[in-house]
């Protein structure tokens, strides 16, 4: 594929690491990352690599590029662009957010009637079915504190929703709000998401969502991989199976998305399990020396690292033990204190500063440690 690299005109921008990994043969590739090696760079190069390479001229099939956010994938479709210029992108070559697929997939089994929507006749009385997916229901209604909330399953082929009551209050929008409407074809990703993940233990819905990744995409760059949560995995182990050539980009370090059930543990089982070879990118252009690099390095190694300490030179101190601190010198001040949350009290992690004697200072309530202004 290196043919195809050297239409890109930045490719003499480009490490030997960089280049290798963008033109590698390997058809099932994981590219692991780090901070500053250019992990934008590579998966669009990757793109181009699949979209313009000559072995590839007559599949009409889509090179797919996906992320986890719309600003993650403006920013690759723009690299992609300012690199292989605007027919990269023609359709039904893309650059999308992994809940576009997702959408794609669930509206597939809807017009294949392998899972219905209620009321989808009456709906779509043409059989075109066109679900009106939204990020959110905050546009639907206001949030209130409440307990009402919906559950989304599938009886057979139809797709159910029902109210019912979390354990707990929260800003959110009640049930009553939002079923009416579910029941006018409106939904969100997330209920989207829902849906698919009863559909994949359905033998008939798995089977055909392998079909229809394998029918419509020939290769699949996915960027931020350690961001993925066990459906995104699942999704991406059946465009596997349906013989697409799949890209993995990412940095185990740097998942950002734990919150919405990002599991980076998943990701590497994912590796294991399906034999995809690693290249690894070390170069790095954000350490402005060698000590930065090393430190950077060893750190992601898990190997102990000593850092040289001057007490004169020093404006907050973080320390798990408070024997630490005091070991820091003279001009620190170890400071105990608490913070409130809910109206309850926690205790932080200790914690100095060197704040001149005499001088006012105010808490931040941060997640595990409080610096402290001087």
């Amino acid at each position: 594929m290196t043919g195809a690299l050297a239409h890109a005109g930045a490719i003499n921008t480009l490490t030997a690491q960089q280049r290798h990994a963008a033109a590698t043969g390997e058809k099932n590739i994981f590219i692991e990352a780090g901070p500053g090696t250019g992990k934008t760079t590579v998966s669009a190069q990757r793109f181009g690599v699949h979209r313009f390479a000559a072995r590839y001229r007559h599949d009409a099939r889509a090179v797919v590029a996906v992320s986890f956010t719309r600003a993650a994938t403006f920013n690759l479709r723009r690299r992609v662009q300012r690199l292989w210029g605007t027919e990269a992108l023609a359709w039904p070559h893309r650059v999308v957010t992994l809940d576009t697929i997702m959408s794609d997939l669930f509206h597939d089994l809807l017009r294949e009637e392998l899972v219905e929507w209620p009321d989808a006749k009456k709906l779509w009385p043409g059989g075109d079915v066109k679900l009106d997916v939204r990020d959110s229901w905050a546009s639907c209604g206001g949030t209130s504190s409440t307990r009402s909330i919906y559950e989304l399953g599938l009886n057979g082929k139809a797709v159910t929703f029902r109210s019912a009551f979390a354990e707990d209050y929260a800003n959110r929008v009640p049930a009553v709000s939002i079923l009416p409407h579910m029941r006018q074809g409106i939904c969100t990703h997330d209920d989207v998401r829902t849906i698919l993940e009863h559909a994949l233990h359905r033998p008939n819905c798995a089977a055909r969502i392998q079909a229809r990744l394998g029918q419509q995409i020939r290769a699949l760059v996915v960027d931020e991989v350690f961001d993925a949560n066990e459906l995104d995995i699942a999704i991406l182990e059946s465009a596997i199976a349906a013989g697409v050539a799949v890209t993995l980009v990412g940095d185990p370090w740097q998942a950002l998305y734990l919150f919405r059930g990002a599991k980076p543990q998943v990701v590497r089982d994912f590796l294991d399990r399906n034999g995809i070879p690693t290249l690894r990118l070390t170069q790095s252009f954000r350490w402005q020396s060698e000590e930065q690099a090393e430190l950077a390095t060893n750190l992601r190694n898990g190997a102990r690292v000593t850092l040289p300490i001057d007490s004169d030179d020093i404006d907050v101190a973080i320390a798990l033990y408070w024997k630490d601190l005091w070991a820091v010198g003279g001009g620190v001040l170890p400071s105990p204190t608490t913070r409130s949350k809910a109206g309850t009290k926690k205790p932080l992690r200790p914690c100095c500063s060197t704040t001149p004697p005499g001088t006012s200072w105010t808490s931040t309530p941060p997640t595990s440690a409080m610096l402290l202004p001087h």
